[in-house]
């Protein structure tokens, strides 16, 4: 059985007026709450929506270079790493988005920041700020009190 996360975007996407709500599905050996708080040493979240144009012909290249990131955010002190293109409702269907999630816990924000500071981080970060289809990211931090 595999988990998912609901989360309601208060922003529109493709000019929509009203709130999206983006639905991750992950994979059935996932367990996204860990990086919500269930492993009781992550003492913050972090949620990156990444957004891309909504006609992509193919996320294939997308896909190779979030690849090429994501042993750096695992060698880093994340606790929990998690991501996945979100899905929304489109006509009782849920459709692929035009937003990746970045799901990531961590002991605090400084440990996030200190990441970023490191030079691993430095020397592939443009594996992401390369993407020449990313249109902007958004990054946020939250404290769960109970999952």
């Amino acid at each position: 059985m595999s988990k998912s996360l609901d989360a309601t975007y208060h922003r529109p996407l493709d000019n929509e007026e009203e709130t999206t709500v983006l639905h991750v599905e992950f994979e059935p050996a996932d367990d996204p709450s860990a990086a919500l708080g269930a492993d009781t040493r992550v003492g913050v979240s972090e949620v990156v929506f990444y957004h891309f144009p909504r006609n992509l012909a193919s996320t294939d290249a997308i896909n190779e270079s979030i690849d090429k990131m994501r042993p750096v955010v695992e060698r880093s002190q994340a606790l929990a790493v998690f991501d996945r293109w979100a899905m929304k409702n489109e006509d009782d269907i849920m459709a692929k988005t035009q937003v990746y999630v970045n799901l990531l816990g961590w002991v605090d924000v400084e440990a996030h920041m200190e990441f970023q500071a490191s030079d691993d981080f430095k020397q592939n970060v443009h594996h992401l700020t390369d993407i020449k289809e990313l249109q902007q990211f958004e990054m946020h931090h939250v404290k769960v009190h109970g999952v």
